[in-house]
């Protein structure tokens, strides 16, 4: 028997920062926010409906300083 190849499809976002503006982007909806926590709420949200683990959806590094390179 041949072996079948299962492939999961798994939701995903990106964020993208400029000073203290933050953009979340989802494949089916965009978030306005800014570096402070408080206000990811509602992406944080959306996110966990989709099943996105809560671990990943802490959108850091959210400025430009705490990049690595």
């Amino acid at each position: 028997m041949a072996d079948k190849l299962i492939i999961k499809r798994q939701e995903y976002y990106a964020h993208f920062y400029r000073g203290n503006e933050l953009l979340i982007v989802f494949k089916e909806r965009v978030f306005a926010a800014s570096t402070d926590k408080t206000t990811w709420s509602d992406a944080i949200e959306y996110g966990k409906q989709l099943k996105i683990r809560d671990k990943q959806l802490d959108f850091v590094p959210n400025r430009f300083e705490n990049e690595d390179y």
